[in-house]
């Protein structure tokens, strides 16, 4: 192995560490919150709080799902898996998202109920407002440490758990205003109907913000397990390959797929017949170099094909070498 595949695994090793320490901590902040809004929500009987609460009980459910999901892909490729494990984290964050949408769907229907049928305001507490302050602090550090490891790893896993913070931190929010328009109607005058819906209509809005992530968030990770690729990158890259000398023109033939943060490019090429193995050797090498200027890390197997003039038929000479970049 050179230097740079040595670099390449201890910085991965590494990645994957710091990947497991973020989701961690994560599972500490959702159970601490969740814990708290349900305490806090049963005491004064706030819809709101309890929607809360289930929200961080389910984030408390999807970071563990993600722990579990970055462990598997930190797992090295073997025989029944040679491009490795990492598309589990696209797996977690579908998992994650279907618990989200049923929790939304949960809330929703106790809202509706409470709006048509048992509309009573909640005994709002200075605790009620402890709780989503100490939450919306935690919710907007831990979203934004999850969505910065998102971004640096390319983990769907991460992303969908940094959601799940966002949308509880605009939830608390939206709990927050519902129960202010319920503490001031004590000093200023509030239509009854809606100091005994503004908790509930607080709740919905919990609900409808987790809705609109469990659509963005499942899209992009069905869009990764299809393995679904920017749509100009094939013409990037086939531009690259057939701008290197020794490279036919309008010959390329390009597939990429991405694996975890990972792209695997085959490249099949046409190049002047009557040239020796060695030559194709060194056309490969360069093809490769090209490729990982577009796509870094990127693992390329290229296929070199004699091409041959108008005068002559095509031969049986084929040269092919697979390498990893």
């Amino acid at each position: 192995m050179d230097s740079t595949s040595h670099n390449l695994v201890a910085e991965t090793q590494s990645d994957k560490r710091e990947k497991q320490t973020i989701a961690t901590w994560s599972v500490i902040a959702s159970s601490g919150l969740a814990v708290l809004k349900f305490a806090v929500g049963a005491f004064t009987g706030s819809l709101g709080l309890i929607a809360e609460a289930a929200h961080s009980l389910l984030d408390l459910v999807s970071t563990l799902i993600t722990l579990l999901v970055i462990r598997v892909a930190a797992i090295p490729p073997d025989r029944d898996h040679p491009y490795g494990h990492e598309k589990a984290e696209h797996l977690g964050a579908l998992a994650g998202m279907a618990l989200l949408a049923a929790t939304a769907f949960f809330i929703l229907y106790h809202a509706i109920n409470k709006i048509f049928v048992h509309p009573v305001a909640p005994n709002v507490t200075i605790w009620s407002f402890a709780v989503l302050i100490i939450s919306i602090g935690v919710d907007l550090s831990r979203a934004a440490a999850l969505r910065k490891a998102a971004k640096k790893h390319y983990s769907d896993a991460l992303a969908s758990d940094a959601e799940h913070f966002s949308n509880d931190m605009l939830g608390a929010i939206a709990v927050l205003a519902g129960l202010t328009i319920v503490g001031i109607s004590r000093v200023i005058p509030v239509p009854d109907w809606l100091v005994a819906r503004a908790d509930v209509f607080a709740a919905i809005i919990v609900a409808c913000i987790a809705l609109r992530s469990v659509w963005s968030l499942s899209a992009r990770a069905v869009r990764a397990l299809m393995d679904n690729i920017p749509a100009d990158l094939t013409d990037r890259l086939k531009e690259r390959v057939e701008s290197v000398e020794g490279v036919v023109k309008g010959s390329a033939e390009l597939r990429t797929r991405f694996v975890g943060n990972r792209p695997y490019v085959e490249i099949k090429l046409g190049t002047p017949r009557g040239g020796s193995l060695e030559s194709a050797h060194r056309l490969s090498e360069v093809v490769e170099k090209t490729i990982r200027i577009e796509l870094a890390n990127a693992q390329a197997t290229v296929h070199v094909e004699p091409t041959p003039s108008p005068n002559e038929s095509p031969g049986d000479t084929r040269q092919t070498r697979t390498s990893s970049a």
